[in-house]
């Protein structure tokens, strides 16, 4: 039995050192090819890559996301007429381009002029190369566009989410969180598992407080990001069921956590 233990430790280790080489590989040739776009698009011997301000880990999934989409978007601005090759795509689960995860919302917040090509100061699912599926997680007006104050929201939400997981994680208190780790209940799980692989990323938390607060805009008259009872005049027995701290207010965890019981 401790033999097989043991041969469960090592294959364990060796999966999470090939996983590290793979990821820091992949960073490695990503910013090698920033560094030459760049210099094409800069000549002279100090021109290189810009490079994110900001902490973000040099192997994780939501770095490798934001070092493509910069890529990208200095390869769109090389050669605006669209004959350059397909952006590689970002190496992430199905459905999920990790624009919601911290280290590319940094990126996007530090690089925001860089990514906007057309200079209006808003992005665009191509500016921002994604899916227009997935730039709806970060559109909260539903303008089909992504401004800097977006943006920043999206930062706060980031921070909320992993406070949140210290209260839903039973078992290291952050993300991402199995099943048998998680202290919402079944049902708020599911809700959040978005995927349905068993975890709930940062990504999925974030996008069903993103889902929240597209419906809170709904009705929310004088653009607060709270309702009042009477914003809600129509649905009372909603209100009530949603201003879970009793304080007047709906806010969009409120929202939430209505959504997640199916009750809104």
């Amino acid at each position: 039995m401790k033999t097989l233990m043991v041969l469960a430790g090592v294959l364990l280790l060796g999966l999470v050192l090939l996983w590290t080489v793979s990821t820091q590989q992949r960073v490695a040739e990503l910013e090698r090819r920033l560094d030459e776009v760049s210099r094409r698009a800069q000549p002279g011997p100090e021109a290189s890559a810009p490079t994110a301000q900001g902490t973000v880990s040099s192997g994780s999934p939501g770095r490798i996301a934001a070092l493509e989409r910069r890529l990208d978007a200095l390869e769109r601005a090389e050669d605006p007429v669209g004959e350059r090759s397909a952006p590689v795509p970002a190496e992430q689960p199905p459905g999920a381009s990790g624009v919601l995860e911290q280290d590319s919302l940094e990126d996007l917040a530090s690089n925001f002029g860089l990514y906007d090509t057309d200079g209006d100061e808003l992005l665009d699912a191509e500016e921002l190369a994604v899916e227009p599926l997935e730039l709806r997680t970060l559109d909260l007006n539903s303008d089909r566009r992504v401004g800097s104050d977006e943006v920043d929201r999206l930062r706060e939400l980031s921070v909320n989410a992993r406070a949140a997981a210290v209260h839903l994680d039973s078992a290291d208190s952050e993300f991402p969180i199995a099943s048998d780790d998680f202290e919402g209940g079944a049902r708020r799980f599911a809700f959040l598992d978005r995927d349905g692989d068993g975890f709930v990323s940062e990504a999925e938390f974030i996008s069903t407080l993103t889902d929240a607060i597209r419906e809170l805009r709904r009705f929310d008259l004088d653009h607060n990001g709270a309702l009042t009872e009477a914003e809600l005049w129509d649905a009372p027995t909603r209100f009530a069921a949603s201003d879970q701290d009793g304080d007047g207010l709906v806010y969009a965890w409120e929202v939430s956590a209505l959504m997640a019981r199916a009750k809104w």
